[in-house]
């Protein structure tokens, strides 16, 4: 008898003791903290102990060692495996995220006294030698064992398989078959190793399990980061080139050779040890900075639930508050109408304060209506041809009344060729012109206000309104448009406004594939408000604005 004489397939009981332990510790030192790494690592420790005892036994049959070498590690083998189905059990409860239940607590007081009884003869007794090896015989408690071992391998399968039909994300669904598959083999192929103990001298293949275990596992950690591995990768390209380097020292052949190699391992041991912890780190950077993108994608999403609450809220109260304000404004004009009788001077100039009054609030609740509509995408257009010359003519007629009364000089400048018509809705159009008429006049206590209107190089009509009023900053510019957004200086020339005109404004010219802007020199050095239409409205159905 030699070495030669032991089974190949034995040979797989070192190799799997070996990844077994390497993968077990791999795991384990990663997060000791976390229950499922200091799980698996118990198991991949059993599980390394029954393999290597194993090998043992065959070697003391392969070298003609008497019987007590063969029990002895037949006995030893049963201080890991007693605990496989308990361990085992114990792990599955916890990837699908139960607590420890009465049925795994039993596990552990059973495996504590199979551990006992496998020390006796009732357990185990007496040798079965056969083709492939030696075994000892199983005695009746060992009956019982066998009840329980499968019985816990079962309830792991199921546990997996339940948690398999409730989850829906795919790749914890293929973790899980991944477990469920590892599992399986490990202990149902595995578990062939029971037979010759009962006089069925097949091929040791149970031999094989753990290593086909130890693969799937790996491929889990690596493709799908089951368990919490985060330089598993790293850890196992190095632990493959050190046992490259460490054959290599053990088959030099001469001195030089040996210090060569051995000198190459130290050093490829430090590099390896800095890569695992560059890696680690980079790793763990990573992570943090997905646990702050998926924070903010949290908070993100809760934003906009909350400013569709507001919307929602604007809407409702603005139109609750629009019915009364236009009662109040109709019965306004018909006392100032003399509609019930002739009303003094003094009552008169009352009414029309509080008609004044009354149009700004109707004013606000408009803008408040159009925000709510453009923030929930509730704006509807009517596209119609429309002459712009005519429309920034009407508004500029509309606000010369009160542009004399403020003693601000209004002026209009149109080309001196007729502009082609516009697709577009003049509703709007008009409401964000006269917006910025109604600006002008409010922030120009003295000077000028010019509105123009041009073609641009025969593709759009610019429609300018340029005061000589208090003007911005030049950093203030875009802000303008913002909604509730108003400057230092707006604020102290006007102090009700609501910094929502400009915003409904440009919201409606950019719905007519146009933009609206500002300029300003600085401030009180006026201010130039600008609109720019394109000839052709490539959100309208027609194409009327390039046709002269």
């Amino acid at each position: 008898m030699n070495i030669f004489s032991v089974p190949f397939s034995a040979w797989f009981a070192i190799l799997s003791a070996v990844f077994l332990f390497v993968l077990g510790m791999l795991v384990f030192f990663q997060n000791p903290k976390n229950p499922l790494n200091r799980l698996f690592g118990l198991i991949c420790l059993v599980f390394m102990i029954w393999m290597f005892g194993t090998f043992m036994m065959f070697l003391g049959g392969a070298f003609g060692v008497d019987d007590l070498w063969t029990i002895f590690w037949d006995r030893f083998v049963y201080i890991g495996v007693v605990f496989m189905p308990a361990l085992q059990y114990h792990f599955s409860l916890v990837i699908v995220g139960r607590k420890l239940n009465r049925l795994a607590l039993i596990s552990y007081v059973l495996s504590f006294i199979f551990l006992v009884l496998s020390r006796t003869d009732l357990f185990t007794s007496g040798l079965f030698r056969y083709r492939w090896g030696v075994h000892t015989v199983a005695g009746p408690l060992h009956h019982l064992f066998l009840v329980f071992f499968f019985f816990y391998i079962f309830a792991l399968l199921i546990v997996l398989m339940r948690h398999l039909r409730s989850v829906s994300d795919r790749a914890e669904q293929k973790r899980t078959v991944l477990s469920i598959v590892a599992f399986a083999i490990l202990n149902l192929v595995g578990g062939l190793g029971y037979l010759p103990a009962y006089g069925i001298g097949i091929l040791p293949v149970s031999l094989i399990a753990p290593t086909v275990f130890a693969a799937i596992i790996g491929y889990s950690i690596l493709k799908y980061r089951f368990l919490e591995v985060k330089t598993f990768a790293a850890q196992i390209a190095v632990g493959v080139m050190l046992m490259i380097n460490g054959v290599q020292f053990f088959t030099a052949k001469s001195v030089p050779d040996i210090f060569l190699n051995l000198f190459s391992f130290i050093l490829m041991s430090v590099i390896g040890y800095f890569l695992v912890k560059s890696v680690k780190k980079e790793v763990e950077r990573k992570e943090e900075l997905q646990q702050i993108s998926d924070s903010l994608a949290e908070a993100n999403q809760r934003l906009k639930e909350l400013d569709n609450i507001k919307t929602e809220f604007i809407s409702i109260a603005s139109h609750q508050l629009r019915t009364p304000l236009t009662a109040i404004k109709g019965y306004l004009s018909l006392l100032l109408e003399g509609s019930y009788g002739v009303i003094s001077p003094e009552i008169t100039d009352v009414l029309e304060k509080l008609n004044l009054v009354n149009r700004n609030l109707i004013q606000l609740v408009e803008d408040l209506l159009n925000v709510s509509r453009i923030d929930a995408g509730r704006i509807q257009y009517s596209y119609a041809p429309t002459n712009v010359g005519s429309l920034v003519s009407e508004k500029v007629d509309m606000f010369m009344p009160l542009a004399r009364e403020r003693n601000v000089g209004l002026s209009l400048q149109l080309p001196r060729q007729a502009l082609p018509e516009l697709m577009l809705d003049a509703v709007k159009i008009r409401e964000s012109v006269s917006n910025l008429i109604d600006n002008a006049l409010k922030y120009t206590e003295r000077g000028s206000i010019n509105v123009s209107v041009e073609e641009m190089s025969g593709e759009m009509v610019r429609i300018t309104v340029a005061d000589t009023g208090i003007g911005f900053r030049s950093e203030d510019g875009a802000k303008l448009f913002d909604k509730f957004v108003r400057t230092k200086e707006t604020t102290k020339a006007y102090v009700s406004g609501t910094g929502l005109g400009l915003y409904v404004g440009r919201s409606f010219v950019a719905a007519h594939g146009g933009r609206m802007f500002a300029e300003s020199d600085g401030i009180g050095k006026g201010a130039r408000f600008i609109i720019d239409l394109p000839f052709v409205n490539p959100k309208s159905p027609g194409r009327i604005g390039n046709e002269k």
